[in-house]
């Protein structure tokens, strides 16, 4: 399974494993990896259910470390970060 993502104004396909996590900011998804940040056309509730398979989980701001909770508002991310 592969997710389509933008960055650039290009199309890439990117696996599971290489997402670190996912948030949305003002109706934007974006998908971060370990050197970038790619932009996702899909909304977070669809990435979630594609997602759950592979060990992500859906997370609310206020579940967040102090310091990132006016960053994010609601982002998936994979079990073993926490």
């Amino acid at each position: 399974m592969t997710i389509p993502a933008k960055y650039e104004d290009e199309i890439y396909k990117l696996y599971p494993t290489d997402i670190y996590y996912i948030e949305t900011i003002d109706r934007h998804t974006y998908l971060y990896t370990a050197s970038r940040v790619y932009e996702s056309s899909e909304n977070l509730l669809s990435l979630e259910k594609l997602l759950e398979a592979a060990g992500f989980i859906r997370v609310k701001k206020n579940c967040c470390k102090k310091k990132w909770s006016n960053t994010f508002r609601y982002w998936i991310c994979k079990k073993w970060l926490y």
